[in-house]
């Protein structure tokens, strides 16, 4: 019951947002009614957020415990390796010889990367890595809209404005990690689509966050009329 105690998956420690308003007042009361109507009216609305990551399970995507499920059991910790790399295994036999992971002539396991801090469990080994012990990389974001405003009379308004979502077009960092899983997703902040590999230690996904599917900066366009 040790190896349960551990951070939940939705553990964000800090996180800061902020908003910005901001009427832009040149040429709103220009005498010019050209200049005040092509010049003024003008709005700039933004968000930022900026959080921590949060934490996963690394797996060894092997059935370690032989309970014949797929659920992918964690790993075996290296307490003196690369904090956030991790390494599959390869199986011997009794004559040293390497063979396929769960061949039942397996008698032993050789690590193949002796530096790294996750170490994948070969079925029949005993994991001892607790829950959510890897936190993901914090990130942040900023969402804007501009804004145009023309002005008819007092009762009338047409608004002509643009959305732009990760105006900085930031590949995101801060993963969702209670969709960790085998076979599975995660979408942060609407982009980087990562499958299930992304927490199997044996896996050249594991922990990498230039993979995946990133659709950048998006913008919409929109129009209104207010009366």
């Amino acid at each position: 019951m040790r190896a349960e105690r551990g951070l939940s998956a939705i553990d964000v420690p800090h996180r800061f947002a902020a908003s910005l308003n901001y009427d832009v007042p040149f040429f709103n009361s220009n005498e010019n009614k050209f200049l005040r109507t092509a010049l003024g009216g003008f709005q700039i609305n933004a968000i930022f957020s900026a959080q921590s990551g949060q934490p996963i399970t690394p797996i060894s995507g092997v059935d370690a415990n032989l309970n014949f499920d797929s659920a992918g059991d964690r790993t075996i910790v290296n307490l003196t390796g690369v904090p956030g790399t991790g390494t599959g295994v390869t199986a011997l036999n009794a004559a040293g010889l390497p063979v396929a992971l769960g061949s039942n002539s397996t008698v032993a396991y050789v690590v193949n990367n002796p530096t790294a801090q996750y170490i994948q469990a070969g079925p029949g080994a005993r994991a001892n890595a607790g829950r959510n012990t890897l936190r993901t990389h914090g990130g942040n974001r900023t969402d804007a809209v501009f804004i145009k405003n023309f002005r008819f009379g007092e009762r009338y308004t047409f608004q002509v404005g643009a959305e732009f979502f990760d105006l900085f077009n930031q590949r995101p960092q801060t993963l969702n990690a209670t969709s960790f899983g085998p076979g599975g997703s995660i979408n942060p902040n609407g982009g980087l689509e990562i499958n299930g590999n992304f927490a199997t230690v044996s896996s050249g996904a594991f922990n990498n966050y230039n993979l995946g599917d990133f659709p950048g900066r998006s913008a919409v366009l929109r129009a209104k009329f207010i009366f």
